[in-house]
């Protein structure tokens, strides 16, 4: 008998448990989710689930009513008694919602219902809270005088003549919220002020509607309705909030990243601007690649954005290295240079050990991948691992090409630097022993654009 009826419902008891269902799933979308004050998560919830009961009882008292028998007479009944109660339960929480957003983190457990303590609230904050409760009561009351609504013997809702009294109780608390929101306006963000408004405009447009017309539930859609849209709006509130955090420890990571590489650069006297020009040289090179489809599995804008993030990083490990090593003013010994070689593996420790307890920064691999392996050559002779062809990650390849390049070009205390097109040739004929020949070739494409860019980057220590 009961899957008869729900076979039969109409489009209206469908609409309702949608809503209820949404309302549920809803509800459940923001228990976890970490981006909003927690009072007002906790009440923006109970307002879902009370919406998603109200819907779900709506649509069982349309369903049953006139179904006679036991299940159909507890089923109108509290059904019923459900869709009036928190229709009021509803306009309790959404009054402490509309108060989060005015007073926020003012409203505790002993000034709910009360104006207790220190913390003040206002007026008509209070007039809405009791009208609620006042509405809850009358519900109550009316189960067992019929203030509001009876059940005849036919099992079938029916309006009382006090029934207006009940759209008027209700009406309180909603003209009470509107007051708040008017006085506070500037407080509150646009979009979440409109969201706020639509509580009240919907169910308040249903109660209207109500007083003429019966057989939908306009005031209980409306309040669906308008649940939703705070839903929404509470969600794209807090993606901007949660992004917002993110572009400020974005930038704050890389403020670090760059503090990182100048303290190694200031170290190292035969340095000068290295980190900008790689940085440029690595760009350059695999935008190239990229237009050229070179690598076109493995490069993406994203990785590329990675990479000239991380190129200013590659020399961290030089940090270890003692000064003495470092700025020796002749060609190191072999001891020495075995220590220089360390900077390689010391650059991923530190990388590692810094940077891999933040969360959310994509170019952290590109950054260890780099430190680590731009002293790699493509035929397996480099340091410190003896990677050979593409077992070195791409990263470090185009690193390789862009931090020899600039070395060749720059003055060294045990050597001059050598002219634009002496370098170019060195990288052409290390093609295939040192480099990658694919990054070569990119390379050797961009030379045109980076000899005038050099230009305007080059410094006075050259």
């Amino acid at each position: 008998m009961i899957s008869d009826i729900f076979t039969i419902k109409s489009a209206h008891v469908t609409f309702l448990l949608w809503g209820a269902i949404f309302c549920f799933i809803a509800s459940g979308i923001l228990a976890p989710s970490k981006g909003i004050l927690k009072d007002r998560k906790i009440t923006l919830i109970l307002i879902e689930l009370s919406v998603g009961i109200l819907l779900c009882m709506d649509a069982t008292a349309w369903a049953f009513r006139g179904v006679l028998g036991t299940v159909g007479y507890y089923a109108v009944t509290i059904s019923n008694f459900m869709v009036f109660a928190f229709s009021y339960v509803v306009g309790l929480w959404y009054s402490a919602y509309v108060i989060s957003y005015v007073f926020p983190e003012t409203l505790t457990p002993k000034n709910f219902f009360l104006p207790l303590g220190k913390n003040k609230l206002p007026l008509m904050y209070y007039v809405a809270v009791w009208s609620s409760l006042a509405g809850i009561m009358i519900t109550v009351l009316t189960q067992f005088t019929g203030f509001l609504y009876y059940i005849d013997p036919m099992n079938l809702y029916h309006r009382s003549s006090m029934y207006p009294t009940g759209l008027f109780v209700g009406m309180v608390p909603t003209l009470a919220d509107l007051i708040i929101l008017i006085e506070h306006r500037k407080k509150i963000q646009k979009r979440v002020f409109k969201s706020l408004l639509s509580y009240i405009i919907f169910p308040v447009a249903g109660m209207v509607a109500l007083i003429f017309i019966y057989g939908i539930s306009f005031v209980n859609i409306g309040i669906g309705i308008s649940s939703m849209y705070i839903f929404f709006v509470t969600v794209r509130e807090q993606d901007m909030a949660l992004y917002e955090d993110a572009q400020i420890i974005t930038s704050m990571q890389e403020g670090i990243i760059m503090d990182f590489a100048n303290m190694v650069e200031c170290r190292d006297k035969n340095t000068g601007d290295h980190i900008k020009r790689t940085s440029l040289y690595v760009k350059t090179i695999a935008d190239e690649m990229m237009r050229k489809k070179i690598y076109r599995d493995e490069l993406t804008q994203r990785l590329i954005n990675n990479m000239v993030k991380s190129a200013p990083l590659h020399d961290i490990g030089k940090i270890k290295i003692s000064d003495s090593i470092l700025n020796k003013p002749g060609k190191l010994t072999n001891e020495e240079f075995e220590v220089m070689k360390t900077h390689t593996t010391e650059g991923m420790k530190i990388l590692s050990k810094t940077l891999l307890s933040t969360t959310g920064s994509g170019y952290l691999k590109e950054s260890i991948d780099m430190a680590w392996c731009h002293h790699e050559w493509w035929n397996g002779k480099g340091y410190p691992r003896g990677l050979k062809g593409e077992e070195i990650p791409l990263s470090a390849r185009i690193m390789a090409v862009a931090d020899v390049f600039d070395a060749l070009l720059s003055r060294r205390s045990y050597k001059e630097p050598l002219p634009f097109d002496k370098a170019i040739s060195i990288v052409k004929n290390e093609s295939g022993t040192h480099f990658d020949p694919l990054v070569v070739a990119a390379f050797l494409n961009t030379a045109d654009f980076l000899r005038e860019a050099l230009e305007y980057i080059l410094t006075d220590g050259r």
